[in-house]
């Protein structure tokens, strides 16, 4: 049982007491802030309508959350892929002009990359092929046949 506090005489004096809900006599007076019901200390209980309601605007107020958050996704998802659209098309760009003049053999190779791949490759100083033109031979004098090199290189 629960505890109340009430006020008694006792000796002819008031006091203030504590006791069972049992034990409290009809010349006893209830001190205020308190009462004889039996639900005090025990939990407020719901009604099935209550929670159903109370559910409902938890799941309203979270679909509302959810649809902004969605919403700020795809707008940051549509940022993302439009700078990465851009960059692809600057890189496709600059591939084509550094490609200029490259060996069919080479071209060939960069296709199996990515324009990103690519240009990162283009631009490396380690990469760079340099065109060198072969002097030509020196012409044999008139009226002589060259001669046959006999020598091995090793």
């Amino acid at each position: 049982m629960a505890k109340v506090k009430i006020t008694r005489e006792e000796d002819g004096k008031q006091v203030e007491l504590e006791v069972e809900q049992d034990d409290v006599l009809e010349s006893d007076t209830l001190v205020t802030g308190t009462s004889q019901t039996q639900d005090e200390g025990k939990p407020k209980m719901f009604s099935q309508e209550e929670i159903n309601a109370l559910l409902a605007k938890e799941r309203r107020s979270s679909a509302l959350k959810i649809n902004a958050l969605q919403g700020q996704y795809d707008a940051l998802l549509k940022e993302v892929e439009d700078g990465k659209a851009a960059a692809e098309e600057t890189a496709k760009s600059q591939v084509t002009e550094l490609r200029k003049g490259l060996p069919e053999n080479i071209g060939a190779l960069l296709d199996k990359l990515t324009y990103q791949e690519q240009l990162s490759w283009l631009q490396d100083p380690k990469n760079k092929i340099e065109k060198k033109t072969i002097p030509e031979l020196p012409h044999a004098r008139e009226g002589e046949k060259p001669k046959a090199r006999t020598e091995t290189i090793f």
